[in-house]
């Protein structure tokens, strides 16, 4: 660090001026090129090491590129006004409106005359105790004074205001959680899979090529396997799923798989129409061809003139004549 000697009026004056290192103006720049920087929410922490969201900011995924509203109210495990009072969150930050017997601040704290209030589904001297136990927590109900209790992941309870102290055995409620072979156990409040060589994560759904080859000619690159000829997985030994769909051509229908293949031919000429010409009924396909030919005469009715009843087919034909004494007489 350079020091320079500066003379004023016989005056000696030391000044001391303070350089950034390379390396020290390289670590400005991990906010450089974030939503975050450009809303202004978010700054270098004191160490100038990483990248950190304003106060009552966080950042909204795992690209830690843009900040958004922390909802302070919605961690019910910290309540910021330790449920002496209702939390109501606001753009960067949130306040509370404290039950009788708790000071109006941010906490609700500290107490300020008896007897006092907590919320719903809570107890002790400052109001810290759920009912529904370690394990979850107490919900109001409305503007009621009622709760029920919200039981954390791998907990439940036997009623709405139960303890929430009964194991979800996730082993048995979700056969194949563990992946790949590997065995389930089941543990307080969780579970763990027993997962076999070079698989790995909490599910074992992850394939550790560094030690087992990739199967099916698939290439590892950085411990994972990119798999190629059309195989899939994460050790490449699984193949796509066939999907079929049907096409028509030319009056029949052809299944074809997910790689464009024609599998089978139909004809499609099984569903039939009827057309009626000249008397004659004709069963038609979809194709447009008549297959048989039937007279329409088969069905008939009856007319009556002059005392004597003649049977008219549907072509205008009459057949006999019977008079209505039951005698007949052909026309």
């Amino acid at each position: 660090m350079p020091t320079w000697h500066l003379v004023v009026a016989g005056i000696l004056t030391v000044c001391v001026i303070k350089t950034i290192s390379a390396s020290g103006a390289g670590m400005q720049t991990k906010c450089n090129g974030r939503r975050c920087l450009v809303d202004g929410l978010c700054s270098f922490n004191n160490n100038w090491q990483e990248c950190v969201c304003a106060q009552g900011y966080t950042f909204a995924d795992n690209m830690n590129d843009r900040c958004v509203d922390l909802d302070e109210c919605g961690q019910h495990f910290h309540d910021p006004c330790g449920h002496r009072g209702v939390c109501m969150n606001t753009v960067g930050s949130y306040r509370c409106a404290c039950l009788q017997g708790w000071k109006s601040n941010n906490h609700c704290l500290p107490k300020d005359s008896d007897p006092f209030l907590c919320m719903p589904g809570y107890t002790g001297n400052i109001c810290s105790e759920s009912y529904c136990g370690v394990n979850g927590y107490g919900q109001s109900v409305g503007d009621t004074d009622d709760y029920i209790c919200v039981c954390n992941t791998g907990w439940t309870h036997k009623s709405s205001k139960g303890v929430c102290d009964v194991d979800v055995n996730e082993c048995i409620l979700t056969p194949g959680i563990c992946a790949n072979g590997a065995a389930c156990e089941n543990l307080n409040g969780t579970y763990r899979c027993q997962c076999l060589p070079d698989w790995h994560g909490t599910n074992c759904t992850h394939f550790n090529c560094t030690g087992r080859a990739c199967a099916n000619q698939g290439l590892c690159i950085d411990g994972a396997c990119t798999c190629t000829g059309g195989w899939i997985g994460p050790d490449c030994r699984q193949r796509p799923t066939t999907t079929a769909m049907s096409t028509t051509e030319n009056g029949y229908t052809a299944k074809e798989d997910t790689s464009g293949k024609k599998s089978s031919m139909n004809d499609t000429t099984t569903t039939a129409m009827s057309t009626t010409e000249n008397g004659y009924t004709a069963k038609e396909d979809t194709s447009g061809k008549k297959s048989s030919m039937n007279d329409t005469t088969t069905t008939a009715m009856s007319t009556t003139e002059n005392g004597y009843t003649a049977k008219e087919d549907t072509s205008g034909k009459k057949s006999s004549m019977n008079d209505t004494c039951g005698r007949s007489l052909f026309v």
